[in-house]
């Protein structure tokens, strides 16, 4: 297995389990571990079989802005 890791990802969000931290916001920190099997792009060298970081960030940042 390789891993890919993403570290401290900083964002600010309208989420908690407090009407303040809901209306008020704060920070958050997310740390992403992607496992990838080997096998699925060893012998492939297709740009489209890659991980593409900056969509794995793009959708954290969206997911993180929706509301609960």
């Amino acid at each position: 297995m390789f891993r890919i890791l993403i570290k401290d990802l900083n964002l600010f969000g309208y989420h908690g389990v407090k009407e303040s931290e809901k209306k008020d916001g704060q920070n958050f920190r997310f740390n992403i571990e992607i496992l990838i099997n080997k096998g699925s792009f060893l012998n492939d060298d297709s740009i489209e079989n890659t991980v593409n970081y900056s969509e794995v960030i793009r959708l954290v940042k969206r997911i993180n802005s929706s509301e609960r």
